[in-house]
């Protein structure tokens, strides 16, 4: 088998840009670096432009991808330039798409690249949707095998009891995606529950041509926790919390479980890393929570990490959708910790799902009933010192290993080459 592969990724989110997206396309070309092969990374530029946004600037444990990152910059320009320059790229890629003119641009730096490189396979990683443009292109002029990624589908779930969120695309739109469908050599989602989501939406199968790969986590010295070690039963949210992502529930459910346990409530605390919409102070100062919840404000990925090695438990939150198809980025960084999770998902879900299964935490299905009731038994497994024996992740590890993903990648890698 060939040790030494050679790699082309498109992934407009990227290192030095700090997002969920950009995290997870990180840690997979970490692992493809430390297996010793080459890897070159088509990025852009953001300027705090898109949501999510934790920061642009290099830090630990990114600079390794410091000299692999190829950042597409040009002059955004005003409104008659960006016509002008859109309808350009739309020519010269014969798609006129949101990201047209990122993606004209990284063809061009690609087909540079490709004369100095022998690349084995083509790698684009959405979202957006955009980082496959150029790799359509790219594989059609040379024949290289081309990898397409999914990680969140163009049409989302629907949420439980709303029909009011659009649920289309644009025939546009539409049509570049069947075109990307039809012609990469090979798809990767990260849950089975996306895959069928997406097909189902575009009408189009890409079964026997697929695989389910699951984010990548960091290469780390596992750690199996078995002691509890903290005075105060601590909570940690990582990531940005928003009323739609239930948060309100969660909230609701942890105000009721501290009248419930007066005499104790000077035990819990409730770490908040990242955004917040304005609401949620205003919560915390009429439930008088100023004690209990933290509100930590943006951190550095390293900075999240530390915060959540040292919390006991750690909280996930996400839409309640009638099905939950996603795999959180967050999840696999708590994976890495060890930690013991609250999933606050549907039931119907992904989450569910791994934790079901797998163990290595609870989810309290998207109702204050629910969560009071996981915080319940969350805090007397804590109380009685076998909270991590009981709900610890660590085991979890294996499924998000390097070892493990780059093994899938390798068989892909294989079997593609070979044809």
């Amino acid at each position: 088998m060939n040790n030494s592969y050679r790699a082309l990724f498109f992934a407009p989110q990227f290192a030095p840009f700090a997002n969920p997206e950009a995290f997870v396309n990180n840690k997979l070309v970490l692992a493809f670096m430390a297996r010793g092969w080459h890897v070159d990374v088509l990025t852009r530029s953001y300027g705090g432009t898109v949501p999510y946004d934790y920061g642009s600037v290099w830090t630990e444990p990114w600079l390794p991808l410091r000299n692999v990152a190829h950042e597409i910059k040009y002059h955004t320009g005003g409104a008659l330039l960006k016509t002008a320059d859109t309808i350009r790229c739309a020519v010269k890629t014969r798609r006129l798409i949101e990201g047209c003119r990122w993606a004209a641009r990284a063809f061009e730096v690609a087909g540079n690249l490709v004369k100095k490189n022998k690349y084995d396979v083509i790698i684009s990683r959405a979202v957006p949707d955009s980082a496959h443009l150029p790799a359509m292109l790219l594989t059609g002029k040379t024949c290289i095998p081309w990898i397409a990624n999914w990680n969140d589908p163009q049409i989302m779930p629907r949420v439980a009891g709303d029909d009011s969120i659009h649920r289309s695309i644009s025939m546009n739109q539409r049509s570049f995606l069947r075109a990307v469908f039809r012609r990469a050599s090979w798809h990767t989602f990260p849950t089975m529950r996306m895959r069928n989501h997406i097909m189902k939406h575009l009408d189009i199968d890409v079964t026997s041509k697929s695989s389910i790969i699951p984010h990548c986590g960091l290469a780390i010295q596992q750690r199996v926790i078995t002691k509890d070690k903290n005075k105060v039963f601590t909570i940690c949210h990582a990531g940005n919390a928003y009323r739609k992502r239930l948060s309100d529930v969660f909230l609701k459910g942890l105000t009721r479980f501290l009248h419930n346990h007066d005499s104790d409530s000077e035990n819990v605390m409730v770490f908040f890393a990242g955004k917040r919409e304005d609401w949620f102070a205003d919560y915390i100062r009429k439930n008088c929570l100023e004690n209990t919840i933290i509100l930590k404000g943006s951190l550095t990925y390293e900075e999240s990490n530390t915060l959540i090695s040292e919390s006991d438990v750690v909280l996930i939150l996400e839409e309640p959708y009638d099905e939950g198809v996603f795999l959180p980025a967050k999840f696999v960084d708590y994976v890495q910790s060890g930690r013991p999770i609250l999933s606050i998902s549907p039931q119907n879900g992904t989450m569910y799902d791994i934790l079901t299964e797998h163990g290595g935490g609870i989810t309290a299905c998207c109702s204050e009933d629910s969560v009071y009731n996981a915080l319940c038994r969350l805090y007397e497994s804590w109380k009685e010192g076998t909270l991590n024996m009981q709900y610890g992740s660590s085991h979890l590890y294996r499924l998000f290993a390097p070892s493990t993903i780059l093994k899938e990648y390798e068989n892909i890698f294989a079997r593609l080459i070979k044809n």
